[in-house]
């Protein structure tokens, strides 16, 4: 099933206001381009995650997953 354009609408406008893309208008279009890398994207991610289920600790994305050491995300 295709996304409804608002939808798409609604995700370009919170991308922007995050400062992650920008636009300019030609005519009745707007055209859309990254503001960040997809590197810088893939850093933010991992660092949110690492965050979020190892409480910053880097080195526990490369162990085996302890006892009470990963957050349940439910």
């Amino acid at each position: 099933r295709e996304l409804a354009p608002t939808t798409v609408s609604t995700l370009l406008s919170r991308l922007e206001k995050k400062g992650t893309i920008t636009h300019r208008v030609e005519g009745r279009q707007f055209i859309y381009r990254a503001l960040v890398s997809e590197d810088e994207v893939r850093r933010s991610v991992l660092a949110r995650v690492t965050d979020y289920f190892f409480g910053g600790d880097v080195s526990a994305l490369g162990s085996p997953p302890a006892e009470g050491r990963a957050r349940d995300p439910r």
